[in-house]
């Protein structure tokens, strides 16, 4: 089984959930309820709130997960080249770190705590140790570093921002380029996992005399623990393609 498959049907359940909330906003009765007595009203009222609440905690949860994904380099190199091009026009660090948003969605909900504290008037020193506590990972660790020092002790932080952004790209190549490397031994992880299950689904469905091992006690503990072997090599390989990609 894919890693992706669970935020995947984690993604698709918010996605039902959001559009059948969005059908029912707007109802018959909802159109005629300036026409409806004040209980018919009040009923309306409350189903309302109901689906306030239930927006909220779809637009929450999304956020949440947004907040949980990983952050590629490039994206934050991307968004210190957009940094450092508004410095040498003149802008100030602490508008330009108020305004500019980055466009990865995920790097987008990381740096919120960063234009939040500064939209509520923080100093730039704050906002970024702020920010520095709720966000890390993905190279903004050596981003954070940088914007400390340069609002610290002033000066241009354009330079500092750029070197930071070369070195963003240079590691985002190098992740691009292990993974171009492992990618031999993830199709073999997922080959060396998915032939034997689609093997005993093909043999189970076929063959009467597999269905009838299978369905006996010994022959189900002898699948289980095919089965259970199977998916510790599973997990096996990916740790060891994870530990070489990283």
């Amino acid at each position: 089984m894919d890693s992706t498959t669970p935020s995947t049907l984690g993604a698709a359940l918010l996605a039902l959930l959001l559009i059948g909330a969005l059908l029912g906003v707007v109802t018959p009765s909802a159109r005629t309820a300036d026409f409806t007595p004040e209980a018919t009203r009040d009923g309306l009222t409350a189903r309302a709130r109901f689906r306030h609440a239930v927006m909220h905690a779809i637009v929450r949860a999304l956020q949440r997960r947004r907040s949980r994904q990983v952050v590629p380099p490039g994206a934050v190199a991307a968004w210190c080249d957009a940094i450092a091009r508004r410095l040498r026009s003149g802008e100030t660090l602490r508008q330009v770190l108020a305004d500019e948003r980055p466009t990865h969605v995920a790097l987008a909900a990381r740096t919120a705590p960063l234009r939040r504290e500064l939209g509520s008037g923080a100093a730039v020193v704050d906002a970024v140790a702020a920010s520095a506590l709720a966000a890390s990972g993905g190279g903004l660790d050596l981003v954070w570093s940088v914007l400390a020092i340069a609002s610290g002790y002033g000066g241009s932080a354009a330079e500092p921002i750029d070197r930071v952004a070369s070195a963003l790209r240079l590691r985002s190549a190098d992740a691009h380029e292990r993974s171009a490397q492992s990618a031999q031994a993830r199709l073999s992880a997922h080959v060396l996992t998915a032939v034997p299950v689609l093997v005993l689904a093909l043999l189970v469905s076929t063959d009467p005399d597999v269905r009838l091992i299978v369905l006996r006690p010994a022959g189900g503990l002898l699948v289980g623990g095919g089965l259970l072997l199977n998916v510790l090599g599973w997990s096996w390989m990916r740790h060891i393609v994870a530990s070489q990609t990283t």
